[in-house]
């Protein structure tokens, strides 16, 4: 039986994991990946201490070991269910993945791709509305299956910089906008099968 969805929410907790060895470094990561460092696994325990009120019911987090090992942490002291999804990953930036950030600020697409959410995307790379389309979609997907339920979603800076740039005049870069370990809430309306942001 088809279970009635009417007027009923779920919220999601979207969250960045912790700072890893590349982000101290300036080191662009991508859909590469770098350990998390000290700092980083004390920010991953201070996210799960701030979702220890939330009644979360499902850790969900990227593959990719510096979000994977965010969740691990947030399990081990929230004691729910951790899962990882693939389509949570971080924004494929192609070429530019393992390069210094500065080293790139001259080139003429840099402003347009990590300051604006549009088609442009670095060679080889994933353009910003592409991720956010595919980040939209995991969203609801876990929404959808997780009615009236509250749960931690462990991603990327960029994935979250282009997903929430919908709902947000976003102008600065992900580094800037989101701080290794912050959480972001959102309710998801399913009569209208949209997200919005919590204060």
């Amino acid at each position: 039986m088809r279970v009635n969805i009417k007027n009923k929410q779920s919220t999601l907790y979207l969250a960045r994991h912790g700072e890893s060895e590349w982000n101290i470094a300036f080191r662009l990561q991508g859909q590469l990946d770098s350990p998390l460092t000290e700092k980083g696994i004390e920010q991953a325990t201070k996210l799960s201490k701030f979702c220890h009120d939330k009644q979360i019911h499902c850790i969900v987090s990227s593959t990719l070991n510096r979000a994977h090992h965010t969740g691990q942490v947030c399990q081990q002291n929230l004691n729910v269910n951790h899962i990882s999804n693939p389509k949570l990953v971080e924004r494929h930036l192609g070429q530019w993945q393992g390069k210094i950030y500065s080293e790139l600020s001259n080139l003429p697409i840099f402003d347009e791709v990590f300051h604006k959410v549009t088609n442009i995307a670095p060679p080889d790379g994933e353009s910003a509305l592409a991720c956010r389309a595919r980040i939209n979609t995991a969203l609801s997907h876990l929404a959808q299956t997780y009615v009236q339920q509250n749960i931690l979603v462990i991603t990327h800076g960029e994935a979250m910089r282009c997903f929430i740039s919908q709902y947000q005049n976003i102008t600065n870069n992900a580094y800037n906008q989101y701080e290794n370990g912050s959480a972001v809430p959102l309710s998801y309306c399913h009569d209208t099968d949209r997200f919005s942001l919590l204060s």
